[in-house]
């Protein structure tokens, strides 16, 4: 079992993502055929922040970009600021539609920013923090003390998927 840091697993990270999708799918109105867009966006939302971490799991399989992104920003800097988060996602927004203009890709990109979302919200939950306020501050804000690995973080994990249960049987169509 390997432990990276004082960072969530990925399991819970990809949990997290998978709830904010449902949620996010929730709040809409009509979210026929949209589903798969959203839900995959926040599947990779909710790996992406950790994009500066070798280590982890997008890390191990985006090597280059990994090294690259750990050697400019170092770990749990601008890909774990809400702030910096939130710009990069309208600049992908932006190319988006100079490129492509399609509803899928911003439905996409509204999921891989609600993954990211989720992402930093669960790394506050770890004792490392995220550097809420970045690139204003670098102080990093956590709001508790919990281990990565630890029965806290396998409590969460099994939060995160009776929420998603919960989501799943209440706002997605099951036809």
């Amino acid at each position: 079992m390997a432990k990276f840091c004082d960072n969530m697993k990925y399991k819970t990270h990809v949990a997290g993502g998978l709830v904010a999708g449902v949620a996010t799918l929730g709040l809409m109105e009509n979210n026929s055929g949209v589903e798969l867009a959203v839900m995959t966006g926040a599947v990779v939302g909710s790996l992406f922040p950790d994009i500066d971490h070798k280590g982890s799991y997008i890390g191990r399989r985006m090597k280059a970009t990994s090294h690259i992104a750990s050697s400019l920003f170092g770990h749990r800097g601008i890909t774990h600021s809400p702030i910096m988060m939130t710009f990069f996602t309208l600049l992908l927004f932006l190319i988006s539609k100079l490129f492509i203009a399609s509803t899928l890709v911003d439905l996409w990109l509204l999921g891989f920013y609600m993954g990211i979302l989720s992402h930093i919200f669960l790394d506050m939950l770890t004792k490392g923090g995220v550097p809420l306020l970045y690139p204003f501050s670098k102080k990093k804000i956590a709001l508790t003390k919990m281990k990565t690995g630890s029965i806290w973080e396998t409590m969460v994990f099994v939060v995160l998927i009776l929420t998603l249960g919960y989501f799943g049987v209440n706002y997605l169509p099951l036809s």
